[in-house]
């Protein structure tokens, strides 16, 4: 278990819930014991070892992802890496900008007065006149 240098002390609360340094040391004991273990089942874990359940019994494992990411950010604990990069599964899809779809334009160019064309085949610089997509 890496140990982490930080400033702050355990947060006796987390997300509502007491924790302190029992919980931490719960926390460090799941993640110790669960070698190779996704995130997910060891939020499962830790609902299980803090008895973190809603009013109708159901493990509050969102709870219990957003608590570890919150005790990694602060210095606490070390997390396995994400298996993927987001939750639903699909690519990261870039915003399109809001209005009108563009229209083509169709005429020759020597017909209008003051029109300069230059190739641009630099990457960066061809990224500014193209939608990213």
């Amino acid at each position: 278990m890496e140990v982490f240098a930080h400033k702050k002390a355990i947060p006796e609360h987390l997300l509502g819930k007491p924790f302190g340094e029992r919980g931490l040391t719960l926390v460090r004991e799941e993640l110790a014991g669960g070698a190779g273990l996704c995130r997910a089942e060891l939020a499962r874990r830790v609902c299980v070892r803090l008895n973190w359940r809603s009013a109708g019994g159901a493990d509050q494992r969102m709870r219990a992802r957003v608590g570890l990411l919150r005790l990694q950010r602060g210095g606490w604990i070390a997390l396995p890496a994400p298996r993927t990069t987001n939750g639903n599964g699909q690519p990261l899809a870039r915003a399109r900008p809001v209005g009108l779809p563009p229209r083509p334009v169709s005429l020759r160019a020597d017909l209008v007065p003051g029109l300069f064309l230059q190739l641009v085949n630099q990457p960066d610089l061809s990224a500014i006149y193209h939608l990213q997509s």
